[in-house]
C-alpha cells in the first residue's frame, strides 16, 4: 500500500475542477482574480516578457538620479555596489486562457493567504475595544472624583448636577455599547460562518473561492469604516466627559486648598459649614501694619476667612480674621486703573487687591453665598447610585469580543458565547398548523423578517418546522451570512445557533436589513407529509406515531381531484374500484377472496391473514410512492430557497454598488457569478417539476 503524502495543516485539500478542459484533478491549482476562472497546469497561458533588472541583485528597485536622469539600483547603491547596472531579461509569465490577465495565483497560496487575513481580521477586532477601553477608563476616574467631593470632608456642594451628569454619560455608553452590538455580533456571524473553510478542514469547490476572496475583502474594507464609526460616536460623550472633568478638578483645587490648611491646624470647619471658594495671592491693605499683607482668602458657607503668609524660606500661615457672613453688608469693586474689592462688614471695611479674574470669581461666589446651602442641595440617591455602581461592569462587549475571539480561533469549537442583554422570550409551539412542508416561515424568525437558514439546511426555529434550505453556506443573505454550525438539538434556535429565547428583542444580529420577498407558492399538488425531524415534548417521536403519521398522509383525500361515488356498495376504496396486487381495477369493484401471487400460488380470504397480506402490500407500494413524492418536494423547495436566497444578495449587492460600499469590478464578476447559479438553479427546479407531476399523475392512477 502506497502511503499518501502528509497535507500540511496550512494548505487545505485541493479538488478544483478545472473550467477549461472540466477535469476533476489536482493539478487544476490556478485561480485568476480577474475573471475568477480556475484552470489546471495544462491549461495555463505561459507569456515572455522583458523585465528590467539589476545585473548584481536580480531586483528592479530602481530610482531615478535627480541630475543625470539615470536609473540606478537603490538597494545596490545603500551597499556601496558601484558598479550595478541595469539590464532587460525575458521572463516567463502565467496568464489566464480566458481573459489573459497576469494577475493569477495558485490556489493553495491563495487560501494560505486568505486564511491568514482571516486570522488577522479576527485578531484585530480587538481594536474595537480601545475606544471603550478609554471611555471607561475616563469614566472610572471621573466617578472617583466625583465621590471623592461628595462623600469625602470637606463635602463640596457645588453644581448638584454633576451625578445627573455623569448618570447620563454611563447610559450613553451603554447605548453605544447596544448599538455596536448588533454589528460586531453581525461581524462574528459571517466569521463563524467561514471558519470551515478556514479552520475545520471544509472542502473548497469551484465558486468558492471567488465568494471567500470577496467576502474577505469587502469584510476588511467594512470593518476598517465600522472601527472609524465606533470612534466617531464617542466624540460627543468624550467631550462632556472632558468638560465634566475639569469642573470637577476646578473642585478639587479649592477642596485640596481647605484640606491643607486643615491639616496644619490653622482652620477649622464647624459642623453643617460647607467650603465656597478659595482665593490665593491676595493682598489686604490696610493702614495698620498688622492688617495687611499677603495671603489666602477662604470663603465657606457660614465665614469669610483670611490666612496670613509671612517669611520668604520658611513660610508660615496664619488665621487673620475669621468674619461671619450673616454679617457681611455689601461688596463693591472700585478703581479706574487699578481695581480694588471693598468687603463691608458690621464695623469694618477690607480692601484687598488681586487679579481682575480673581475678583470677578470672588464677587460672583459673594452673590451666592446667601442661598448657597439652598441652591445647592445634593441628591443622596442618585449618589449612592454612583457610588454602588461598577463602571467597568457596564460593558459586556470586551468579554464578549474575546470569547468569540478564542472559539473562532480554535479548530472545531462550535460553541460560542450568548449576546450580553439576553431577555427570555416566549416560546413558540413547536409545530405550525397542519404537518406539511409548508413554504412559509416557522413563525420565529427575526424581527426583520428575514429567514436565515443554518448548516443542518432549516430556518431557525424548531427542528422540522423550517423548510429545508441550501446545503451550501454560500447561498447569502447579504454580505454577512448564516453560519455553519451544529444546532443544539431540540432547541428553539436561530441560524446562528444561539437559543432564540435569549435573544432581546432590540439586538438582534440582523437589525435594519431589508425583508425577504414572500416565498411563492409551488404550482404543483402538496402533499402533506410530516416534517423529516418532528419534536415531540423534547425527544423524537417513536416508531409507532411515525408510522400512524405516514398512514394517516395516505389516507388523505386528494384535494385537487374530487372523490367520485363509488359504483359498488362494498368497494372499501371509495373514489375509484378495488385494486388487484398488480395495480389493475377489478371489474367486480370488490376485492376478490382469492389472486392468484407471483411466485407464491394462491390465497383465500378464509385463510389466516389473506386478505391483510394483501392490504399491506397494497399500503407498502403507496407509502413507497408517497416517499419518493416527498424527496421530490422537498428536493424542490430547496431549489426554490436557493434561488430566493440569491434573488436577494443580488439585490443587496445591487443596493451597496449604488451606493458606493463596493467597487464595479466587484460588483459586476459577483453579479455574474450569481447571475450564472440561478440560471443553473432555474433548469435544475424545471427538471424536478416535470419528474413531480409525472409522478404525481401516475400516483393516482386510472380515473373512472
Amino acid at each position: 500500500m502506497i502511503r499518501q503524502p502528509a497535507i500540511p495543516k496550512h494548505v487545505l485539500p485541493n479538488f478544483m475542477e478545472c473550467e477549461i478542459c472540466k477535469r476533476n484533478i489536482t493539478s487544476a491549482n490556478h485561480y485568476c482574480h480577474d475573471c475568477h476562472l480556475i484552470f489546471c497546469d495544462s491549461c495555463v497561458v505561459k507569456e515572455k516578457e522583458d523585465v528590467q533588472v539589476c545585473s548584481e541583485c536580480g531586483m528592479n528597485f530602481f530610482a531615478t538620479d535627480e541630475k543625470t536622469g539615470d536609473l540606478f539600483c537603490r538597494q545596490c547603491k545603500e551597499e556601496g555596489i558601484d558598479n550595478a547596472r541595469i539590464v532587460s531579461v525575458q521572463r516567463e509569465k502565467m496568464v489566464c486562457p480566458k481573459c489573459h490577465s497576469p494577475n493569477t495565483s495558485e490556489i493553495d497560496d491563495l487560501k494560505a493567504s486568505l486564511k491568514e487575513r482571516y486570522k488577522n481580521i479576527v485578531i484585530d477586532s480587538r481594536n474595537v475595544l480601545d475606544d471603550f477601553s478609554n471611555y471607561t477608563s475616563l469614566l472610572s476616574t471621573a466617578k472617583q472624583k466625583l465621590m471623592k467631593l461628595r462623600l469625602e470632608l470637606p463635602i463640596m456642594l457645588h453644581e448638584p448636577n454633576l451625578e445627573q451628569d455623569m448618570l447620563g454619560l454611563i447610559e450613553e455608553g451603554t447605548l453605544i455599547e447596544r448599538r455596536i452590538m448588533n454589528r460586531i455580533h453581525n461581524f462574528f456571524l459571517f466569521l463563524r460562518s467561514k471558519k470551515p473553510y478556514f479552520f475545520d478542514g471544509k472542502t473548497w469547490m469551484n465558486e468558492d473561492v471567488a465568494i471567500l476572496e470577496t467576502y474577505i475583502n469587502q469584510l476588511q474594507s467594512d470593518f476598517m469604516s465600522f472601527t472609524a464609526q465606533v470612534s466617531e460616536s464617542f466624540n460627543q460623550p468624550l467631550e462632556l466627559l472632558q468638560s465634566l472633568k475639569e469642573r470637577m478638578e476646578f473642585l478639587l483645587t479649592i477642596k485640596e486648598c481647605f484640606i491643607k490648611f486643615m491639616n496644619k491646624g490653622v482652620v477649622t470647619l464647624e459642623k453643617m459649614e460647607y467650603p465656597v471658594i478659595h482665593i490665593e495671592d491676595v493682598k489686604m491693605e490696610s493702614d495698620d501694619d498688622e492688617q495687611k499683607g499677603h495671603g489666602h482668602v477662604l470663603l465657606t458657607s457660614k465665614y469669610f476667612k483670611f490666612i496670613k503668609s509671612q517669611g520668604y524660606l520658611k513660610k508660615s500661615d496664619a488665621l487673620l480674621f475669621s468674619f461671619p457672613v450673616n454679617k457681611l453688608l455689601s461688596t463693591d469693586v472700585a478703581g479706574r486703573i487699578f481695581k480694588r474689592m471693598t468687603v463691608q462688614f458690621q464695623g469694618i471695611n477690607l480692601k484687598f487687591n488681586m487679579d481682575k479674574e480673581k475678583m470677578q470669581q470672588l464677587a460672583k461666589y459673594f452673590d451666592q453665598l446667601l442661598d448657597f446651602e439652598t441652591e445647592n442641595k445634593l441628591d443622596q440617591d442618585k449618589i449612592q447610585r454612583i457610588k454602588a455602581f461598577d463602571v467597568n461592569s457596564i460593558f459586556k462587549i470586551k468579554a464578549y469580543i474575546e470569547e468569540n475571539i478564542n472559539a473562532l480561533l480554535n479548530p472545531g469549537d462550535v460553541s460560542y458565547p450568548p449576546v450580553p442583554g439576553m431577555q427570555a422570550r416566549a416560546q413558540a409551539t413547536p409545530f405550525p398548523a397542519g404537518t406539511g412542508i409548508s413554504t412559509a416561515s416557522s413563525g420565529m424568525e427575526l424581527e426583520t423578517g428575514m429567514d436565515f437558514p443554518g448548516d443542518d439546511g432549516y430556518g431557525h426555529g424548531m427542528y422540522g418546522t423550517g423548510t429545508k434550505q441550501a446545503q451550501n453556506p454560500l447561498d447569502m443573505q447579504g454580505i454577512y451570512m448564516q453560519q455553519d454550525v451544529q444546532r443544539p438539538g431540540n432547541e428553539c434556535t436561530f441560524a446562528d445557533g444561539y437559543p432564540r429565547a435569549c435573544y432581546p428583542s432590540d439586538m438582534h444580529p440582523f437589525a435594519g436589513l431589508p425583508p425577504t420577498n414572500p416565498q411563492p407558492e409551488p404550482t404543483w399538488r402538496t402533499f402533506e407529509i410530516p416534517p423529516p425531524m418532528a419534536v415531540n415534548n423534547g425527544c423524537m417521536p417513536t416508531f409507532d406515531s411515525r408510522q400512524a403519521q405516514v398512514q394517516q398522509v395516505i389516507d388523505q383525500p386528494c384535494p385537487q381531484y374530487p372523490q367520485p361515488e363509488p359504483r359498488y356498495a362494498g368497494s372499501p376504496y371509495g373514489c375509484r374500484p378495488a385494486m388487484n396486487p398488480y395495480g389493475m381495477p377489478d371489474p367486480g369493484g370488490v376485492a376478490p377472496s382469492t389472486y392468484p401471487q407471483q411466485g407464491m400460488g394462491t390465497w383465500s380470504a378464509s385463510q389466516p391473514g389473506g386478505q391483510n397480506a394483501y392490504q399491506q402490500q397494497y399500503m407498502q407500494a403507496k407509502l413507497q410512492k408517497a416517499q419518493e413524492i416527498r424527496v421530490l418536494v422537498g428536493q424542490l423547495q430547496t431549489i426554490e430557497q436557493r434561488m430566493i436566497s440569491v434573488k436577494e444578495t443580488m439585490r443587496n449587492l445591487e443596493i451597496k454598488f449604488e451606493t458606493g460600499k463596493i467597487p464595479a469590478s466587484v460588483y459586476f464578476s459577483t453579479h455574474q457569478l450569481f447571475s450564472e447559479k440561478m440560471i443553473a438553479l432555474n433548469q435544475e427546479g424545471q427538471e424536478l417539476r416535470q419528474r413531480l407531476n409525472s409522478m404525481q399523475v401516475a400516483s393516482r392512477g386510472p380515473q373512472y
